[in-house]
């Protein structure tokens, strides 16, 4: 069977060292890799194998289930109707088959496409979308066809509640269908925080207006921006504060008069107990930026926090990242996963600096507070080599 050609995700597939969550988009580039082995059915050696209980016709139609759910538009439900068989049924053979190919790959690919961060969870065809907003209202569907008809957005919201419009706006980019926000009607309103000669019982005034987060992010987003937020001004000034910290800051600036405000909203938190936070943004003008950069530089009850709490183990390193870079800017992954993956099991009561030495060809990261120890994924294959040789001296391999 050919190597199923890979549906189409604005033109490219993503490659799994740049995102550390389970995605569809890692499995497709995995399997479209020209580095994977192709699957000859028509040949006496089969790769995978086939198992031994399974006919040759059973073997065939598994890996054109396989063939048709990643190479295709297809859902699972879709291919288990065609195949006679359950949507369940359907994602076990495709998971199966993935995981056989990937077994007899080389190490250089499993290394850069680990299993535990390939998902079968494909994204809906936008037919299925257009369904599924049909059956609970149509609004999104509406939306769209105004728009091909030509109306123009403020008709449009003439005809819907704000929460309808937004809404479908958030549904809308999800089929490839981007509303602009409307932009010229907020900034000129604020257009006079540019004015480097305005008071601040003005600036403070033009800050205590924003009251949604819509108009926050049109202010501190557009091609020059006008405020920015309290956190970002921490960052440049040379502090490593937790976002819970940040309100010391802001309460600084305000105390040493610099016009300075805020703003709460609810979101919904997305985890088990699915309960509500309300997260606090603060934020100053960008013409007070190097004001406020100066105030905190010269604030010594602020020494504390001048330190970066990320100890380097291993190859030294001209620059230490920051515990909020280690963990989401793609560039690092955990220490942890690197270990199991070539191990085959996780390592329980030994710590990291046990296993990293000095002569470690790798820098390895790790937050004096809080769990997690990270290395940059440009240097895995190195830091791969060097782990198998302490894990075998430690007699843990």
């Amino acid at each position: 069977m050919a190597r199923a050609e890979t549906l189409e995700n604005n033109g490219r597939v993503s490659s799994p060292s740049s995102s550390q969550t389970k995605s569809f988009e890692n499995t497709l580039a995995f399997v479209t890799d020209e580095r994977v082995s192709s699957l000859p059915i028509g040949t006496k050696v089969q790769t995978p194998p086939r198992g031994k209980w399974m006919t040759q016709a059973q073997w065939e139609r598994g890996w054109k289930i396989t063939g048709k759910f990643l190479g295709t538009d297809k859902i699972f439900e879709d291919i288990g109707r065609d195949s006679n068989i359950t949507r369940e049924r359907a994602h076990q053979i495709v998971k199966n088959r993935v995981e056989q190919l990937y077994q007899i790959q080389s190490e250089e690919v499993k290394n850069e496409y680990p299993l535990e961060q390939f998902s079968y969870r494909k994204p809906l065809p936008v037919s299925s979308r257009r369904r599924i907003s049909n059956a609970q209202g149509g609004i999104a569907v509406k939306v769209e066809q105004a728009l091909m008809d030509g109306e123009t957005i403020p008709q449009i919201k003439n005809k819907l509640t704000s929460r309808q419009f937004f809404s479908s706006r958030r549904v809308l980019h999800g089929w490839g269908i981007e509303i602009p926000y409307e932009q010229k009607s907020i900034l000129p309103r604020f257009v006079r925080l540019r004015d480097p000669k305005l008071p601040d019982e003005k600036k403070q005034k033009l800050l205590d207006s924003v009251d949604n987060h819509r108009v926050l992010k049109v202010l501190s987003s557009s091609e020059e921006p006008l405020v920015m937020s309290v956190s970002k001004i921490t960052d440049q000034a040379g502090l490593f504060l937790k976002n819970d910290k940040v309100n010391i800051i802001y309460s600084l600036l305000k105390n040493k008069g610099v016009p300075a405000s805020s703003y709460s909203r609810s979101v919904k938190y997305r985890g088990k107990n699915r309960s509500r936070i309300k997260p606090t943004y603060y934020f100053i003008c960008v013409s007070d930026r190097n004001r406020a950069i100066e105030i905190i530089k010269n604030t010594k009850e602020l020494d504390q926090f001048r330190v970066n709490p990320v100890i380097v183990l291993g190859k030294t390193t001209d620059r230490t990242p920051r515990c909020g870079e280690l963990r989401f800017s793609g560039n690092y992954s955990y220490l942890g996963t690197l270990i199991t993956e070539i191990r085959g099991k996780s390592i329980r009561k030994i710590k990291t600096k046990d296993i990293i030495l000095d002569d470690c060809p790798a820098s390895i990261f790790q937050p004096i507070k809080g769990s997690g120890t990270f290395y940059r994924l440009d240097e895995k294959e190195q830091l791969g080599e060097y782990l198998k040789k302490r894990l075998r001296d430690l007699g843990l391999m």
